[in-house]
C-alpha cells in the first residue's frame, strides 16, 4: 500500500511538472513569429540529465535556423518563451539603436536567497541598474586600468617563477592549475589589494572560497540554476541559494574588513576597492579623454533617467564578489585556450614570440609596450572569436517591441538570446571557422568584417563593463609566458579540444601541455 502511494505522488507531481513546463506552448503561436522544429530543442529532463553544454545546445538551435532560412525565431526555454535572433542588423538595433526596449537582462529575482547576486550590477534593472553603471563606469576606463597595471606585472611574474619551480620536477602542467592561479592573484590585488597566497600555499583558503563560487554552473549547480530559470519563486520557499553561503560570507567579510580599515586609517591603493570608495564620495569623475570607442558607445548611446544608487557597504560587497566572479573565471578560460592555441599552432607561436621578445624591455612590460603589440592583440581577438567564455548574451524586452521590416511584434517580458558562440561559428561570417587565424583581425581584414559578427564582450550600454581589465589582464600574462616558455601538445592533451559539460565553455581534464623553460 506505501508503494501504491508513492507512485501515485510521484506520477501526480509528475503531471504538475508537465502542465507547468507545458504552460506557454502556445506562446509563439499568438505572434505569428515563425518556431524553430522541435527536433533542434532539447526538452527540459534531458537538458537536466544530459547538463549539455549550453554552446551544442546553442548550436543545434542555430542550425535549425539556418536550414529553414529565419533570421530569427521563438522557441520554449525552461518553459520560458526565448527569441533567438542571428541577423546581425537586428542585434545591432537590439544593442544600441533600439536599446531602450532592452534596457534589461533576463533578471534573476534572488533578493531573498541570494541577497548579493540580486545587487549585481548585471542583475539590476531599468533606472537602478542606469544609475550604478553610471557611478562605475570611470572604474573601468584605461586610465583606470593603467594605475592597476603594476598588479599585472607583479602576479605574472609569480606566475613565471611557480610554473619554472614545477618545471623543475616535470615537462608537463596542467595550464588550468597555474592559470587559476594567476587569475585569483590578479584579482585578489586589483579588487581588494589582499595578498592571495595562491602560489605559495596550494590550499589557500581564498582559493578554496573562490573556487566553490566558481563551480556554481557544474553538477548539481547545474540543477539550481535550472531551478531558478524556471521557478525563482520555488527556489525561495525552498530556501535554496545558487551561490555557496560559506564563500559569500568569506568574501563579505574579507571586503568590509578591507573597507574599515581604510576608512580608519585613510591608506589608499590602485585598486577596485579604491576607485569605490571614491566613488561613494562623489570623487570618481570621467575624463573623457580616456574614454575608447567602445567605451563611448557604451556610455553615450543611453540617454534614460538614472536613478541614484547608494554605495552603501553592502551594495559595494555586492560589485567587489561580482568583480571576483566575473575577472576570475572568464579570463581564466580565455587564458587556458590560448595557451591551446599556442602548443597546436607553433607558427604563431613563433610570430608572437618574435613580437613580444622584440617589445620586451629594461623594465619588463609596460601598459604601454603590451598596448602596442599588434599580433598579440589579434591573437586575443581570434581566441575569443573561437572560445568565447560567454556563449550567449541575453536581453529582455522591457515594453512591447515592433520587429523591423516585419508584422511581428515581440511581447514585452520576452527574453532575448543573442548566440555569440553560434555566430562567431559562421562560415557565412568567418571563413573556415574552425581553422585559428589571427589575420582575420589585422587592420585591414578588421574593417571588411561586421563589428557585431564579434561580440565575445557583447555591444552597446549593457556590454562588459570589465573588458578592458580583462582584456590587459590577459595580454600581460600571455606576453611573460611567451616570453619564458615553449608550449607543445602532451599526451593528455585533447586534439580536437573537448568541451566539459557546463554553463560556460570550458575544457575537459583540464589543459595538459608540455612546457619548456626558454630562459
Amino acid at each position: 500500500m506505501v508503494l501504491v502511494y508513492i507512485l501515485g505522488a510521484v506520477f501526480l507531481l509528475s503531471l504538475l511538472v508537465k502542465l507547468y513546463m507545458s504552460r506557454n506552448d502556445g506562446f509563439w503561436k499568438k505572434t505569428g513569429i515563425p518556431t524553430v522544429d522541435a527536433k533542434h530543442v532539447d526538452g527540459f529532463f534531458k537538458r537536466m540529465v544530459s547538463a549539455s553544454a549550453f554552446h551544442h545546445i546553442d548550436m543545434r538551435i542555430y542550425k535549425g535556423l539556418k536550414e529553414n532560412n529565419l533570421k530569427y525565431a521563438g522557441i520554449i526555454e525552461m518553459s520560458t518563451p526565448t527569441f533567438v535572433c542571428r541577423d546581425l542588423d537586428l542585434i545591432k538595433k537590439i544593442y544600441v539603436k533600439d536599446f531602450e526596449y532592452f534596457v534589461n537582462r533576463r533578471g534573476f529575482q534572488t533578493k531573498k536567497t541570494d541577497p548579493h547576486f540580486f545587487k549585481m550590477l548585471f542583475n539590476l534593472e531599468d533606472n537602478q541598474w542606469r544609475g550604478l553603471r553610471s557611478t562605475m563606469s570611470p572604474t573601468f576606463t584605461t586610465g583606470k586600468i593603467r594605475r592597476m597595471f603594476e598588479n599585472y606585472n607583479i602576479c605574472s611574474d609569480k606566475l613565471v617563477n611557480f610554473m619554472k619551480k614545477e618545471l623543475k620536477s616535470t615537462n608537463e602542467l596542467n595550464m588550468r592549475d597555474s592559470l587559476s592561479r594567476y587569475t585569483m592573484d590578479v584579482i585578489a590585488n586589483s579588487a581588494f589589494g589582499v595578498d592571495s597566497k595562491m602560489f605559495e600555499d596550494t590550499n589557500a583558503v581564498f582559493s578554496q572560497m573562490a573556487r566553490r563560487f566558481q563551480n556554481q554552473f557544474d553538477g548539481f549547480g547545474m540543477i539550481k540554476f535550472f531551478l531558478l530559470l524556471i521557478s525563482p519563486k520555488l527556489m525561495e520557499v525552498l530556501n535554496i541559494s545558487m551561490f555557496d553561503k560559506e564563500a559569500d560570507a568569506f568574501f563579505s567579510k574579507v571586503i568590509l574588513g578591507a573597507l574599515q580599515h581604510r576608512e580608519k586609517t585613510g591608506e589608499k591603493r590602485d585598486d577596485f576597492l579604491q576607485l569605490m570608495l571614491e566613488a561613494r564620495k562623489g570623487l570618481l569623475k570621467t575624463d573623457e579623454k580616456e574614454l575608447d570607442t567602445f567605451e563611448k558607445e557604451a556610455m553615450l548611446k543611453d540617454n534614460g533617467p538614472k536613478q541614484k544608487v547608494n554605495l552603501d557597504d553592502d551594495m559595494i560587497v555586492s560589485q567587489s564578489i561580482l568583480f571576483l566572479l566575473a575577472g576570475f573565471d572568464t579570463t581564466e578560460t580565455l587564458l587556458i585556450f590560448t595557451t591551446y592555441i599556442l602548443a597546436t599552432n607553433p607558427h604563431v607561436q613563433d610570430k608572437l614570440r618574435r613580437e613580444v621578445d622584440a617589445t620586451f624591455g629594461k623594465e619588463g612590460f609596460t601598459y604601454d609596450s603590451v598596448n602596442k603589440m599588434e599580433y598579440l592583440d589579434m591573437f586575443i581577438s581570434e581566441t575569443l572569436r573561437m572560445y568565447p567564455p560567454a556563449v550567449r548574451t541575453e536581453r529582455r524586452a522591457t515594453k512591447d517591441y515592433k520587429i523591423p521590416d516585419s508584422d511581428f511584434v515581440l511581447p514585452k517580458g520576452t527574453v532575448v538570446s543573442i548566440p555569440v558562440y553560434c555566430i562567431h561559428h559562421d562560415e557565412d561570417y568567418w571563413p573556415e571557422p574552425e581553422k585559428f587565424d589571427p589575420e582575420r583581425f589585422s587592420a585591414e581584414n578588421k574593417s571588411k568584417t561586421n563589428p557585431y559578427a564579434w561580440q565575445p564582450f557583447g555591444h552597446g550600454p549593457r556590454n562588459c563593463i570589465g573588458m578592458r581589465f580583462a582584456l590587459m589582464e590577459a595580454k600581460a600574462a600571455v606576453a611573460y609566458m611567451v616570453h619564458n616558455f615553449e608550449f607543445a601538445p602532451s599526451k593528455k592533451t585533447h586534439i580536437p579540444m573537448k568541451f566539459k559539460k557546463s554553463g560556460n565553455i570550458k575544457p575537459i581534464d583540464g589543459m595538459w601541455l608540455n612546457v619548456k623553460p626558454l630562459k
